[in-house]
């Protein structure tokens, strides 16, 4: 695929930033963790990590959540910088939580079975292998968009698991699963290249 060289900014302090998110994005343009000024750049991504605290969208917190709040007050700091610009932004597991709650949506706080590789199917119809690693599952608002669901379902709740959503309101694209992690030119990469592409850049 060939893409329109743009500037991405990702919201990453540890010392694997450099080994995997922006080896990634370097296929959509030039990537630096540099959120000091935000004016200019074509898109925002919030990465993995850490639970999103469920004081965020009023819920009491579970045993089994394990959030930082120091790190949940600065990306919120700097999501609200980034839509007073209008900046398209990405969240990446835990940055898609972030993204899910922002938007008005909630979190559930505690989902098993989401380790290891599993399916996906998307809204445009095909079916895809992605990596999965976390216990949180996006809720969204009803007015997000269902981009890619787990099928079958690696729980048993009996409920939808979002693996990509869509949300119009903040100009934000949700990825549940790790495109970073996944081989260069793999399926599930250069979908969510694609995602990118079309969702925030193409609308």
């Amino acid at each position: 695929m060939k893409y329109i060289k743009k500037k991405i900014v990702v919201v990453h302090d540890r010392k694997d930033f450099g080994s995997s998110y922006a080896p990634f994005l370097a296929n959509l343009g030039d990537v630096s963790n540099n959120t000091d000024n935000l004016e200019g750049i074509d898109l925002l991504v919030f990465t993995g990590g850490s639970d999103i605290d469920p004081s965020l969208y009023n819920h009491k917190k579970d045993k089994r959540t394990h959030s930082q709040p120091e790190r949940d007050a600065k990306e919120v700091e700097i999501f609200k910088r980034a839509r007073a610009l209008n900046i398209p932004m990405l969240g990446i597991c835990r940055g898609a939580q972030l993204l899910c709650v922002m938007a008005g949506g909630t979190l559930l706080q505690h989902i098993d079975g989401h380790s290891g590789n599993h399916n996906i199917d998307t809204k445009d119809g095909r079916s895809i292998i992605v990596n999965s690693g976390h216990h949180q599952m996006q809720q969204p608002p009803d007015n997000a968009v269902a981009v890619a669901w787990a099928n079958p379902p690696q729980s048993e709740l009996g409920i939808k698991e979002y693996e990509v959503v869509y949300y119009p309101e903040i100009k934000a694209l949700g990825i549940q699963f790790h495109p970073e992690a996944l081989p260069s030119q793999s399926t599930g990469s250069n979908y969510a290249l694609a995602l990118i592409q079309s969702y925030l850049w193409g609308r």
